[in-house]
This record gives structure tokens, sequence and C-alpha cells, in this order.
């Protein structure tokens, strides 16, 4: 599923994946190694350090790769 918008999530999508991000919060050690060798890059439309870090500190504890990209900078996450 992706995030790009929420316009096409039902209330029942939102409400599962909120449920699943507390989940993770509160056992982020039984997700540590998840995504080992996935990689996944960031495109921000604008930048915003803030969400830079958060994404690149939850794609570390996941144990995923991220490459560095310059450039055009858009708030998407792609599994490769």
């Amino acid at each position: 599923m992706d995030l790009l918008t929420l316009k096409t999530w039902s209330p029942d999508d939102i409400l599962q994946a909120v449920e699943m991000g507390l989940v993770i919060k509160k056992n982020p050690e039984c997700y540590e190694g998840l995504l080992t060798g996935q990689t996944l890059a960031m495109l921000f439309q604008k930048t915003s350090t803030r969400t830079r870090v958060s994404f690149e500190g939850g794609i570390h504890q996941l144990s995923a790769l991220r490459p560095a990209l310059e450039g055009s900078q858009r708030a998407d996450v792609v599994a490769a």
C-alpha cells in the first residue's frame, strides 16, 4: 500500500495503519531487521529536514539501505 494521498484510503485502512504503527512503536525489537536486503528511496518535493531524518532513522532501524539521492526531492518512499 502506498501513502501518496489518503484520498484512496478507507477509514478502516487508516485505522489499521495507525494501529500497526502503535504496535511497531511499542515493540520495535520485533521489527528490527525487517527490511534487511531491501533498498528504499526517499524523494522530497520540498526540503524537510525533520521528515528526512525521521525516515532515515526508521529505515536504519529496519535494516534497509537508503541510497543518497540529490536534486528532485519528493516525499515518496519506494521499495525496490
